[in-house]
């Protein structure tokens, strides 16, 4: 790949017509997600194959990971939020909602005594919750409380207990989940290095590697 040419993407142009080249390439990118979700899917079948949720739940955890992975500025962090986007497109967006709602993305943990507004969604014992009505300031949780819905997805056939429950398991073997991690990349990081237009080191294979834990910790974490 041609020295600064990813630099020359991902920079602001004026004209439309100037966009349009980066655009493609960037969608290109974007694509690219999608067949490393398939290869990530087909190590999951492989690995579990009595399992239905083990690729879509590895997809979502490296999508997931990539994005924390590129929480900078530079060209390589881009064309990796561009693959996560991708990856995430693969998933399709009712699963991807479920994953959302089970990994509780975007919910913050109950507080008693907090008014809540109608609408709110808070997690509370590892199950995440919606409020019906406006909720004033109250000790009572989520489980005893009619105010509160329990969020119980359903997408695809999958379950949010078949998600919790795999999730679970993964956690518990850690030496078959840092084997299948780095598997994984191993795997989709000579795809990712093609994509990218050069080697991933050490501390990058590191640092992507923690990130998947993390997530797989914070999906089983109460």
């Amino acid at each position: 790949m041609k020295e600064g040419f990813l630099d020359d993407v991902f920079e602001r142009k004026g004209k439309t017509a100037d966009r349009i080249g980066p655009a493609f390439i960037k969608t290109g990118f974007a694509a690219s997600g999608g067949l490393i979700a398939g290869r990530v899917d087909a190590i999951a079948t492989e690995q579990w194959p009595k399992s239905a949720v083990a690729g879509p739940f590895l997809v979502a955890v490296i999508s997931v990971s990539l994005r924390i992975f590129a929480d900078g500025a530079s060209s390589l962090e881009k064309v990796a939020q561009e693959v996560a986007a991708g990856m995430a497109g693969w998933i399709g967006d009712d699963l991807w909602y479920l994953l959302r709602n089970f990994l509780g993305l975007g919910f913050k943990k109950w507080e008693p005594s907090v008014d809540y507004p109608k609408g709110a969604q808070v997690k509370f014992d590892g199950k995440l919750y919606r409020s019906s009505r406006a909720v004033d300031g109250t000790t009572t949780p989520p489980d005893r409380d009619p105010s509160w819905v329990l969020i119980e997805g359903r997408a695809q056939g999958f379950r949010q207990q078949d998600l919790r429950d795999f999730a679970q398991m993964l956690s518990e073997d850690r030496d078959r989940w840092q084997a299948t991690a780095v598997d994984t990349l191993d795997r989709i990081g000579p795809h990712l290095e093609e994509v990218a237009g050069r080697r991933f080191d050490d501390d990058e294979k590191a640092r992507l590697i923690a990130s998947m834990t993390e997530v797989l910790q914070q999906a089983v974490k109460e």
